[in-house]
């Protein structure tokens, strides 16, 4: 996605009919600090083979207006593995 003004990763989504577009922010468990790009979803550590994490996707419509339809978007997770010695 894009940057919005103060560079913070900004998450989009648009109608099927491709005419309309509308942000939103991504928020991992209680966190009250919006997910940015590269930001830690999951940590595993050595040993462990199961954790989870809620997501919750917040509309931001300030300055804009919600539009009735269908819209997609898509969010992409990157693993990693990383040797803690």
């Amino acid at each position: 996605g894009d940057s919005d003004d103060n560079g913070k990763q900004k998450f989009t989504m648009k109608n099927t009919q491709g005419s309309d577009e509308l942000d939103y922010e991504v928020y991992v468990e209680n966190s009250s600090t919006a997910l940015v790009s590269g930001g830690e979803v999951l940590y595993l550590s050595a040993g462990e083979n199961i954790n989870h994490a809620e997501l919750t996707f917040v509309m931001q419509t300030v300055g804009g207006a919600e539009y009735a339809g269908e819209y997609k978007g898509t969010v992409t997770f990157t693993a990693s593995v990383e040797d803690d010695n």
